[in-house]
């Protein structure tokens, strides 16, 4: 009895699968601007329906939790274009000095000034969010906590 229970459990279960639609599958697709063309107008010929989150590259953080902009501040218009098109822009964080990194992540207080600075900064430029890149930590402090 079990065994046909089973059975026709199982035949219900695939059955009703083939049966229904397909579900719907939620995925992030970032789409980056690269540095050397962070002040150009590409943005306007960016086929915005291939992706659902654009990344500004970049802002790092200094040792003492100050932003630098090594290629200025997003254009108004390409976050503008972005939200039109239903695509949230997000901030990428990055720093590849390692110097720079262990120093500022040994700090609480460039930590706390960092996310002062960050959050105004999202604020600012009407952003939807941040995403980080630290890629060069020091070896020794990399497990540290």
């Amino acid at each position: 009895m079990y065994k046909l229970f089973l059975l026709v459990f199982l035949v219900i279960f695939f059955y009703s699968g083939i049966l229904s639609a397909a579900p719907t599958v939620n995925k992030v697709v970032y789409g980056w601007q690269s540095a050397g063309d962070a002040q150009s107008t590409k943005y306007l010929n960016q086929d915005w329906k291939l992706i659902t989150h654009f990344s500004w590259l970049v802002i790092n953080p200094n040792a003492s939790g100050g932003i630098v902009t090594p290629v200025g501040n997003p254009p108004a218009g390409l976050i503008t274009k972005a939200h039109s098109e239903g695509v949230k822009v997000t901030v990428c964080v990055s720093d590849f000095s390692s110097v720079n990194m262990d120093n500022f992540l040994y700090s609480s207080t460039a930590m706390d000034t960092f996310a002062n600075n960050l959050y105004n900064y999202i604020q600012t430029y009407n952003l939807d969010g941040v995403n980080f890149d630290f890629e060069n930590i020091n070896n020794t402090n990399a497990n540290d906590s």
